[in-house]
């Protein structure tokens, strides 16, 4: 994300970098806390998996940048590049917290039956 003006604390500085990972993830928590295992929709049921899977893995950039980051190689335009240099945080925390966020994530999305609705629905259809 970016901003066209304005003087930012490093704080709001950094969350508007993770602006980007931040707001899918939330709001993909939201859903699955909403989320109705017992609806017979085939659409609903791929929609929720695809929609889940697709915003709980917007953060593995958070797990490769900082990889990068550690080596010295991390693309520099990159919002978690710029997150890194503006918070100053250690980028193996920043792995660690984005891999949870992931498996938190995916074992939200197992204990909603998000990701069983979906199999049975790819088994069907074969």
């Amino acid at each position: 994300m970016s901003s066209v003006g304005g003087v930012y604390q490093p704080l709001t500085s950094a969350l508007l970098k993770a602006g980007g990972m931040l707001l899918p993830v939330i709001v993909s928590i939201i859903y699955l806390l909403l989320y109705q295992k017992e609806k017979q929709n085939v659409f609903y049921k791929i929609f929720s998996f695809m929609f889940i899977i697709g915003a709980t893995f917007s953060a593995a950039a958070w797990i490769l940048v900082p990889l990068l980051y550690l080596n010295g190689k991390a693309p520099v335009g990159d919002d978690v590049t710029q997150f890194l240099d503006v918070s100053g945080m250690n980028p193996v925390v920043v792995i660690i917290l984005a891999g949870l966020v992931i498996c938190f994530n995916i074992l939200l999305a197992w204990r909603k039956g998000v990701i069983q609705n979906y199999w049975k629905v790819f088994n069907e259809k074969k």
